[in-house]
């Protein structure tokens, strides 16, 4: 099953972003999740894409995920437009989250919450335990702030004792809410020494299935207006990611659209 989730990717300008909708997704994780090997999943958007455009190291580490799924309409309409497979929907990560948690059929699983504040983390499992799967939570560590490090930069004697931690839980997956870049960069990092089968960068999630953030309504998000909602519920920490992010983005894909076009791209 690895190999299918590896190929079936399609590019959205330099990033590789994974096919599947949001129930194939889940089930593309849950079979790692049982299986053998230690996996990541970025949950990728047009923030992470233009990391990505800027940074190669950064393009590496998304690049290199088993799975990194569509979160936002913007990835989807672009890949219609720029990509050979279409996306077939989006995934994003309170999604993916809740759906491990609400349905039985993933009452197997075992689950590590690892990133965010202990308000948020204490508000989160409060609200999963009431899901039918969230008594599976097996442990969650709020670690301390840290700058972004190397993606190659090898792992701290703390780091290490947090992987022990994760380690001994039992968790078949890791969720990991530390914001992009620092989160995909952590579960790059982390991999070789963890022994979770499936680690997940999930971004807001603990904030908006712990209550602490409302999340856009779903007109919004189907219509690709999330950003918009988010900004306006936080202006002075999304302002400059979105100001400088989403412009570019639709300025690369009409670009290398029409590059395309003339049979140059």
């Amino acid at each position: 099953m690895e190999s299918t989730a590896i190929t079936q990717k399609t590019p959205v300008l330099s990033s590789n972003i994974s096919v599947f909708n949001l129930p194939e997704s889940v089930r593309q994780i849950a079979q790692l999740a049982r299986g053998t090997g230690v996996h990541y999943v970025c949950v990728s958007n047009v923030h992470t894409v233009i990391m990505g455009e800027r940074d190669p190291v950064f393009r590496k580490v998304t690049n290199s995920a088993t799975l990194a799924t569509a979160d936002g309409m913007p990835l989807l309409w672009a890949s219609r437009v720029l990509g050979k497979s279409p996306i077939h929907g989006r995934a994003s990560g309170p999604d993916i989250m809740k759906l491990f948690f609400s349905d039985p059929e993933f009452a197997d699983l075992r689950h590590f919450l690892f990133g965010s504040t202990e308000r948020v983390l204490s508000g989160l499992q409060r609200n999963l335990q009431t899901t039918k799967n969230g008594h599976n939570i097996v442990g969650t560590y709020s670690p301390p702030m840290r700058p972004v490090p190397d993606a190659e930069l090898a792992i701290s004697p703390e780091e290490k004792l947090e992987c022990e931690r994760i380690n001994q839980s039992g968790a078949n997956i890791v969720w990991v809410s530390l914001g992009a870049p620092k989160q995909e960069i952590w579960m790059y990092r982390m991999r070789p020494h963890l022994k979770a089968q499936v680690l997940i960068g999930v971004g807001a999630a603990f904030d908006f299935l712990s209550g602490n953030v409302k999340r856009a309504p779903e007109w919004m998000q189907k219509s690709g207006l999330e950003w918009l909602y988010r900004w306006t519920q936080q202006p002075g920490r999304l302002f400059w990611r979105y100001a400088s992010t989403n412009p570019e983005f639709l300025v690369r894909v009409a670009v290398q659209a029409l590059r395309r076009g003339d049979g140059n791209g």
